[in-house]
């Protein structure tokens, strides 16, 4: 009954914010100015030309009016997004639910350049956190895995060829420009492992700097040191970065050193654009937990890299957009304790082919063709690899200057499961006042990984006495793709210093892959993937962003939650029905700011169905800009010390953190 009440609240004061921000504004205005007779609220016309007359400055804070062009407003013009249909887009045309988080907002989060921190604020997203800094973080989109979810950078993914999982804590956000989250199936675009959508780190940040430093020290000796260069050098725009980060850890055994490096660089004219870019990241970490305890003795070795290009011609009837890439990885395991000595060595090469045309402001269709090819030399699946073409199209209909219509489609031809077909249909409506509504239906897949495919493990242990015990784990080339079937529908509002949003949405999957496993609990074990589950996922997800003053900014978010499995019933496995983050900032004289966020966690069930508790984390920060080359700021994790939750069951989590750092612009 309390969620219920909750969830009511939470629906009540989304709807009184959008009804709120008209009126807001009206007011405002009337304030602004300095007309006090009543008058009928300014219609969209009206507004197109502001007359607004600046107020005197009061003190030492100023009420200072944005302009808005409410035409402009009402199609986020100039507000473009790249990940929807893998070329840039009016954020405002896309019939989905997308976030943008933007490089500002990254120190309000993290200041060591996590990826989760900052993602763990986006709505619908879950962090699964196995221990402190730098162990596992793989993230839940909308309750479905990181394996369903494609993570990328600047289009080239990082997902782990052999499982699909992202270990985000491997990634830096040093030289990102932004994070764009669409959420919804993308499979039809992106093909198989976007069921639940794309997450892109883009690089090149706006504004130019020669030279950009940035060092950090905070507890248990975590140090960290960026270099960055984000210029023009006649024709040639690039970003490049380094970074390095290194602690002991919080725990026993946690010590860790990660190295990261990006670039991307684009020269052309106006009919011919070419870009690269690339991606490389290097971390020696030790594991102090897994769900069976303490691991005194892990260690996990991981280096990744990633390197494409995107090549565009126009041909004035046609532009051709020629996309590839080539990526690796190799991760060692060990644990001398169990006498376990794991590698896998892993590759994948992509070339894509499309061509768009465009018919005015009326039409927009994509056809292309992509082929890859995904290798896998392992201790526990041998030698192997994985061949895939596809054949795509994506169309868009703009009517009105209001309406979109979009539909994608794909077909996919697996050298193991065959063929994959995906589809979707979506629609917005643009109202006045910046008020957006979208629906969204598509059919999608994940397929089967190549661990899932390739295992070929068999271990005996011998007790003595004659006494052995036989565990075996081995693929299954016989399993078919995850099907999914997604529909959403939401409302979005943009208007002045508020921002709101409120999205539905309901995920059908069947022939999931589950792990099988067939013992007599005395002498051997044997474990296999099979298609026999399915899942029926169901949420809402509420955003709030409210500025009422230019010293004031604060926002929260609310996610509900109901997955379950869909033969069975029972919730499926950390799945908390409800989930709140928020954050409060003040705006400081002198170019200062400090601001508080939290985020709050309902129970959920571990994977043995056992109940694990709710819980709570506050962060604070402070950051200085105490002239345009030089900053100052201050993080401070679990401000209230909290030691007692648990994200993953039997892993524990750190205390309170402090991490300052300096930022130095040439």
């Amino acid at each position: 009954m309390k969620r219920f009440l909750f969830l009511v609240f939470s629906l009540f004061f989304v709807l009184n914010v959008f009804s709120y921000s008209e009126d807001y504004n009206v007011i405002k205005g009337i304030y602004e100015s300095g007309e006090t007779d009543q008058k009928q609220p300014a219609t969209g016309k009206d507004l197109q030309q502001p007359s607004y007359q600046q107020p005197k400055n009061t003190g030492i804070y100023e009420f200072k009016p944005k302009e808005v062009d409410m035409e402009k407003s009402n199609k986020d013009i100039g507000e473009v997004i790249v990940s929807a249909g893998q070329i840039t887009e009016n954020i405002g045309l896309i019939p989905r639910c997308v976030s943008k988080i933007e490089n500002s907002e990254f120190k309000r989060y993290t200041n060591t350049g996590s990826v989760q921190d900052v993602l763990e604020y986006v709505p619908g997203i879950n962090i699964r956190r196995y221990g402190p800094k730098n162990t596992l973080a793989t993230l839940s989109l909308r309750n479905s895995g990181s394996r369903q979810s494609l993570i990328l950078i600047n289009g080239i993914p990082v997902n782990d060829l052999g499982t699909q999982d992202t270990d985000l804590s491997l990634l830096d956000l040093s030289g990102i420009d932004k994070i764009e989250v669409v959420k919804g199936g993308l499979s039809s675009i992106y093909g198989a492992n976007s069921s639940a959508g794309v997450i892109n780190l883009i690089s090149a940040e706006k504004e130019k700097r020669l030279i950009k430093g940035e060092a950090g020290y905070g507890s248990n000796n975590t140090q960290k040191l960026v270099l960055l260069s984000n210029y023009k050098i006649f024709n040639f725009d690039y970003t490049i970065s380094g970074s390095e980060e290194k602690s002991n850890g919080y725990f026993i055994n946690s010590n860790y050193l990660k190295r990261n490096a990006n670039f991307k660089g684009s020269f052309g004219t106006e009919n011919s654009l070419t870009e690269v870019s690339g991606y490389y990241a290097k971390r020696n970490n030790s594991i102090p937990y897994n769900e069976f305890g303490p691991t005194p003795d892990a260690k996990q070795y991981d280096e990744i890299f990633g390197v494409g290009f995107n090549e565009f011609v126009n041909l004035n009837l046609v532009k051709l957009k020629a996309f590839g890439f080539m990526r690796g990885g190799d991760l060692i395991y060990k644990d001398v304790s169990f006498g376990i000595d794991d590698r896998h060595i892993k590759k994948e090469n992509l070339i894509q082919i499309s061509g768009l045309y465009e018919e005015g402001d009326f039409f927009k269709g994509i056809l292309g063709f992509e082929i890859s090819n995904q290798g896998l030399n392992s201790t526990k699946a041998g030698e192997n690899s994985v061949n895939n073409n596809a054949y795509f199209a994506n169309i868009t209909f703009f009517l009105f200057d209001r309406l979109t219509l979009n539909t994608s489609g794909r077909i996919d031809n697996n050298q193991f499961f065959g063929q994959g077909k995906s589809g979707s249909i979506g629609i917005k409506y643009l109202f006045d006042q910046g008020l957006e509504i979208f629906g969204t239906l598509e059919y999608g897949f994940s397929a089967p990984t190549l661990m899932e495919l390739f295992w070929n493990e068999k271990t005996v242990y011998d007790f003595g006495g004659g006494f052995t015990y036989t565990s075996e784990i081995y693929g299954n080339k016989n399993l078919k793709t995850e099907k999914s079937y997604s529909y959403e529908t939401g409302l979005t509002k943009k208007d002045k210093n508020i921002s709101e949003s409120i999205s539905v949405f309901k995920k059908d999957v069947v022939d999931l892959i589950k792990w099988q496993v067939e013992t007599d609990y005395m002498s051997y074990d044997k474990s296999q993937p099979v298609n026999i589950d399915s899942a029926s996922i169901f949420g809402i997800e509420t955003s709030v962003k409210f500025m009422p003053f230019n010293f004031f900014n604060t926002g929260f978010n609310y996610t509900y939650l109901y997955a379950i499995d869909g033969k069975t019933g029972e919730k499926l496995p950390y799945s908390p029905e409800d989930k709140i983050t928020g954050f409060c900032e003040i705006i400081l004289p002198y170019k200062a700011r400090v601001g508080l966020n939290g985020e709050y966690v309902d129970f959920r069930f571990d994977t043995k169905k056992r109940l694990m508790k709710d819980y709570y984390i506050f962060n604070g920060y402070f950051i200085h800009e105490l002239n345009e080359n030089f900053l100052i700021n201050l993080n401070i994790s679990n401000i209230f010390d909290n030691k007692d939750y648990m994200v993953i069951n039997k892993i524990p989590m750190p205390g309170r953190e402090v991490m300052a750092g300096v930022e130095v612009n040439l």
